[in-house]
C-alpha cells in the first residue's frame, strides 16, 4: 500500500516539474534581451532627381529574434545576421520592435530601435550657393520646407548682410578720395625722375639753412 502511495506521489510530480518548460524564464527573457540590444543600425541614401531614398542596415540578428518594422507593420524574420531594406524617404522616423523567436518565449517584446532619418535640402545644388555652403539653407541636410523662391529670398539676404550697404555721401567721398589718389599715384610714376631730385635739392637747402641759422645763434 505504501508503494503504491508513493509511486502515485510521484507520478503527481512528474507534471509539475516539466510545467515550467512550458514558459519563457526570466533568465531567457534576459539573455534575449541583451542580443536584441545588440543589434546595429546604420544608414545608407541615393540621390537621385533632387531627391534621395534610403536603405537602413541592420546587423548582429540572431534566430532567436525577429523585427518588426513598426512603420508598415512588416515582420523580418531570421535569415542571416544582417538585413539591409530599401525606400524610406527623408525625414522619415523609423521604429524597430525586437520579439523573441525561440520556442516558449515567441512573441515576447524585448527591445526598440529607434532612428531618425535627416532632412534632404533639394536646392543645396543651387548655383546661388556657390560659396555658401556652410549657411544653413544651402547645407545638403536641412529642414527648411521653403519653395524654391522664398529660397532664393532667404540666400540672397543672408549674401546682402554680409555686404552692409554704404550711404551714398560717403560712397561719393570714397570716390572723390580713390580719384584723388589714382590721379596723384599717376603723375607720380609719370613724373617721379623729375620731381624728385627738386625734392631733394630742396630739402638739403632747407637743411642747410636751418644748421646755418643754428650756428647764429649760438
Amino acid at each position: 500500500m505504501k508503494r503504491v502511495i508513493i509511486i502515485m506521489f510521484l507520478m503527481l510530480l512528474i507534471p509539475l516539474m516539466k510545467v515550467n518548460g512550458y514558459y519563457c524564464t526570466f533568465g531567457e527573457t534576459s539573455l534575449y534581451k541583451d542580443m536584441a540590444a545588440n543589434i546595429n543600425v546604420s544608414y545608407d541614401y541615393v540621390e537621385k532627381n533632387n531627391d534621395v531614398s534610403f536603405s537602413v542596415t541592420l546587423t548582429n540578428l540572431r534566430q532567436e529574434l525577429y523585427i518588426v518594422d513598426t512603420t508598415n507593420d512588416k515582420k523580418y524574420e531570421y535569415e542571416l545576421d544582417e538585413i539591409v531594406i530599401d525606400g524610406y524617404k527623408a525625414g522619415q522616423t523609423i521604429k524597430y520592435d525586437v520579439y523573441a523567436a525561440a520556442e516558449y518565449c515567441s512573441g515576447t517584446y524585448l527591445y526598440s530601435i529607434l532612428l531618425n532619418l535627416p532632412f534632404y535640402n533639394k536646392y543645396y545644388k543651387d548655383d546661388i550657393c556657390v560659396g555658401l555652403e556652410n549657411y544653413a539653407y544651402c547645407k545638403k541636410w536641412y529642414n527648411h520646407k521653403l519653395s524654391y523662391d522664398e529660397f532664393k529670398k532667404k540666400v540672397n539676404d543672408y549674401k546682402e548682410s554680409l555686404n552692409p550697404s554704404v550711404p551714398e555721401e560717403e560712397k561719393e567721398e570714397i570716390e572723390e578720395s580713390k580719384s584723388f589718389l589714382d590721379v596723384f599715384l599717376s603723375l607720380w610714376l609719370k613724373y617721379y625722375y623729375i620731381v624728385l631730385p627738386g625734392i631733394i635739392v630742396i630739402s638739403a637747402a632747407a637743411m642747410y639753412y636751418n644748421n646755418k641759422k643754428s650756428d647764429i645763434y649760438k
